[in-house]
């Protein structure tokens, strides 16, 4: 068996990626983060689905996230204000601002990759998350359960 070097996790192949339902509907996967053994220690990047006509949860955090969108239309509300997107628009979202990904098609998924600083945030214990459900923060550390470790 060979060795584990630092050059391990260079690569997600789609075929290898672990896409989980989200409680607002659709899927997300990561595909970069030091959790599931790519060699980043700052940067989390994710896919994420939204269905026809779906939206994801409102919610802020303490981390910037910048998301590309790769299929779809919709809009995502920041704060008070609406941004509509579509394929190939890129949205940066403020640290600690409200928001939400709305689909706007009632026919095709749309689909966005995220690229957000949480472990760094985590690892100067400075990260944070709010939601208005009460339910939801167990869905913000499913990653950790996951791969055993700890909240």
């Amino acid at each position: 068996m060979a060795e584990k070097s630092e050059y391990d996790g260079l690569i997600v192949r789609k075929k290898d990626l672990k896409l989980i339902d989200c409680r607002s509907g659709g899927r997300r996967a990561d595909v970069a983060a030091p959790w599931i053994g790519s060699p980043v220690r700052t940067m989390q990047v994710f896919f994420r689905e939204i269905p026809p006509g779906g939206k994801t949860g409102v919610h802020r955090h303490r981390n910037e996230a910048v998301i590309h969108i790769l299929s779809g239309h919709g809009y995502t509300t920041v704060e008070d204000q609406r941004v509509d997107w579509e394929a190939g628009d890129t949205l940066c979202v403020p640290i600690w601002a409200w928001h939400d990904n709305v689909n706007s098609s009632d026919s095709e998924p749309a689909t966005f990759l995220a690229a957000i600083n949480r472990p760094l945030m985590e690892a100067l214990n400075i990260w944070a998350i709010e939601d208005p459900d009460p339910t939801a923060a167990k869905t913000y550390f499913r990653h950790r359960e996951q791969n055993g470790e700890q909240k």
